[in-house]
């Protein structure tokens, strides 16, 4: 059975300054521009506020919070299990001000309380977002994408951790200086950042296929 979600996720910057194209950031919230029905309520049996035993989960939960014992053991496992990976890729990754080599992934620290360090906002897409819609959620978060809010949403509402770990590809529409605008920034720095990625990858398949924080998946 899954235990928990680590998603790896392409993103673009809202705050170029703060997150720099080509670094690696491990949200700690997130949002939704249009807040939507996103649930596996009235498909499976869900509980209101527990999980009673016969529920597959639970409807009203505070996402990503402090109070989630679980979620953050989850997600220290995880900055503490892809750290090493800063070091393998050095040159390739670029370090947002306000990152430590040592907390890495995480921004700011890889404590979470009621500040919010990085938030990811997710976009309804498929199409990249406008330059006046990207200077209103510049207000609400640091990155932006399009799926992994959804993801993060109905994973809790399964009672399951889920750790965000995303690339930051592009800075977004009307923000990006590429003499070829921000999908070309987004496609060139793809390639670039593949080989992080596999790294990436790698060092979650290693440390997933032992396990999560010890005494936490018995």
């Amino acid at each position: 059975n899954v235990k928990a979600i680590c998603a790896i996720g392409s993103t673009g910057s809202l705050r170029p300054d703060e997150i720099p194209v080509g670094s690696i950031v491990m949200p700690d919230d997130y949002a939704f521009v249009l807040p939507q029905a996103v649930t596996f309520w009235g498909k499976v049996p869900m509980g209101t506020f527990t999980n009673s035993g016969e529920e597959l989960g639970r409807v009203h939960f505070p996402p990503a919070s402090k109070d989630d014992e679980e979620w953050c053991s989850f997600r220290s496992f995880i900055q503490k299990s892809l750290n090493p990976v800063l070091s393998d890729f050095q040159a390739k990754i670029k370090m947002a001000p306000k990152q430590k080599s040592e907390d890495w992934p995480c921004v700011d620290g890889v404590q979470v309380d009621n500040a919010i360090r990085c938030a990811y906002v997710q976009t309804t897409g498929p199409r990249f977002e406008t330059r006046a819609e990207i200077q209103q959620y510049a207000r609400m978060g640091h990155i932006v994408g399009m799926t992994c809010g959804a993801e993060w949403t109905l994973a809790q509402e399964m009672m399951m951790p889920y750790v965000l770990v995303c690339a930051v590809d592009n800075s977004a529409n009307g923000l990006s200086n590429h003499p070829g605008g921000p999908v070309q920034e987004y496609l060139d720095h793809k390639g670039a950042i593949a080989e992080v990625t596999g790294g990436l990858v790698k060092k979650l398949t290693e440390v997933l296929s032992k396990g999560g924080p010890k005494g936490s998946w018995d």
